[in-house]
């Protein structure tokens, strides 16, 4: 493993190692260019493929809400006022504040 005082050192000792270093990247620069496009165009597919899929993805958010929403109105305020009220059992009430 080389620390970053032997990277600096061999760079200095030898300066056409950056040149050989910065070769390749240059080489393949239109190659690269082309796999980060394709790359774009691909995601820009899956993002049209989502954005036309209407399913259960889709729905799932507002049903999620709305039946959490509901189970706390059960577990809050319905079913302590059934238990109190209606069925005459003793339940206490759970106090919104604290």
């Amino acid at each position: 493993m080389t620390t970053p005082e032997q990277a600096v050192r061999k760079i200095e000792s030898d300066p056409d190692s950056v040149a050989r270093l910065a070769k390749p990247g240059a080489e393949r620069g239109p190659e690269w260019a082309a796999v980060a496009l394709a790359e774009q165009r691909t995601a820009e597919v899956l993002a049209d493929r989502k954005s036309e899929r209407r399913g259960f993805t889709y729905w799932w958010r507002p049903a999620g809400m709305h039946l959490n929403l509901r189970l706390w109105d059960q577990n809050t305020m319905l079913s302590p006022v059934l238990s109190n009220g209606v069925l005459k059992m003793q339940v206490p009430m759970i106090s919104g504040s604290t």
